[in-house]
């Protein structure tokens, strides 16, 4: 073979091996100055603007935690002029708003619960209902309610006792907001949220003398909303249906009732002659209120339960007040109002109980 032939192998071998080697050392150079990550050009997460709307806001809900009484009631009344001005397009601004009272109820800082109930209160008004003028429906708000007031897994004992007070505080805005008795008859909105009250007052025993003042009351504004005996009757379905009509609150509510809608009609097999203070019915009222185990005092309920008595207190219960006020209100001459009253003493109080001087002071009346 020619000398030249052999040469330009040669040649060509040396190249291929240097080609080879570029390429291996381009590679090992790209792996170990591997090229960044991309980065895009606005990587930060967004924030809205802290507009001076924010800041005002801001402002009135700081204010509704003062210890001061005439602090509280100018940053409530801003804020409820402050919703006055929104219109259907706020809706979501409403719910924030909303939210962020039914929050505040659960705060235990300063004077918080105060300040904020009474927003609460008044801002439903403006914006709470079923009708095309107002924004939100009070199923809504009633999921609104749920949904902020539970707390996490890992809460504290504490923690979780203010959001449940916080959720009763917000079922209370409700009902003396006034929006459930808007109508002459009951909707399901009514019934929906004493529902709400009667589940609360059966699961949480502490809870069960609030639940039962709040159900008072919507009676009481029942009646002065010239709303129809139907409200009533269904509240007392309501009360009966969770097994909560023996019990010191659900005979309260029971007289209120009967004193607000004399023309109601009540179930017959709860007390005799529909009447907790009837002779009749003494020894089942002397069970409840010794809050023993009497099936009387302590039914089942529709899991087959037993529903517990309220948590003992050293003062008593608010339903003595509605009995005094039942025995100082009903019919018949002083003579007969004070028989039927010793009677009613002698049997259920001095029989059973030690007297709590609180209530003799309202015995002095008869005397």
């Amino acid at each position: 073979m020619p000398v030249v032939t052999l040469k330009r192998k040669a040649n060509d071998l040396d190249e291929k091996n240097i080609d080879t080697s570029v390429k291996k050392a381009g590679q090992e150079s790209f792996t170990r100055d591997a090229a960044p990550a991309y980065k895009p050009k606005f990587s930060k997460k967004y924030t809205p603007a802290y507009t001076e709307r924010d800041a005002k806001l801001a402002k009135f809900y700081s204010d509704l935690a003062s210890e001061a009484r005439d602090v509280r009631i100018q940053a409530a009344t801003g804020l409820v002029r402050h919703c006055e001005q929104l219109g259907e397009k706020e809706r979501e601004h409403i719910l924030k708003i909303l939210t962020r009272l039914v929050k505040g109820l659960c705060s235990s800082r300063k004077a918080a619960r105060l300040g904020f109930f009474t927003a609460l209160t008044e801002t439903l008004r403006l914006t709470v209902g079923d009708n095309e003028e107002k924004t939100i429906s009070v199923s809504e708000l009633l999921e609104l309610i749920k949904r902020n007031t539970i707390a996490d897994g890992h809460a504290s004992g504490q923690e979780k006792r203010d959001y449940l007070i916080g959720r009763m505080s917000s079922y209370s805005s409700i009902i003396n907001s006034g929006i459930l008795f808007r109508t002459p008859k009951p909707t399901s909105d009514f019934e929906a949220v004493f529902e709400a009250l009667c589940i609360a007052a059966q699961e949480t025993h502490w809870l069960r003398e609030e639940c039962g003042l709040n159900l008072c009351t919507a009676v009481r504004l029942a009646a002065s909303a010239k709303c129809e005996a139907a409200y009533a009757e269904n509240l007392i379905g309501i009360l009966d249906s969770y097994k909560l009509s023996k019990t010191p609150e659900g005979v309260a509510v029971w007289l209120a009732v009967r004193t607000n809608y004399p023309e109601a009609q009540l179930p017959l097999n709860v007390w005799h002659h529909q009447d907790p203070l009837y002779k009749k019915s003494l020894p089942i009222l002397t069970s409840v209120f010794k809050q023993t185990n009497a099936a009387a005092a302590a039914p089942e309920t529709t899991e087959g339960k037993t529903v517990q008595p309220g948590s003992r207190q050293m003062a008593p219960n608010f339903a003595w007040d509605h009995i005094i006020a039942s025995f100082i209100h009903s019919g018949g001459s002083r003579s007969e109002k004070q028989k039927k009253f010793r009677q009613f003493w002698i049997e259920v109080v001095d029989s059973k109980f030690s007297i709590p001087a609180a209530v003799v002071t309202h015995v002095t009346v008869f005397t």
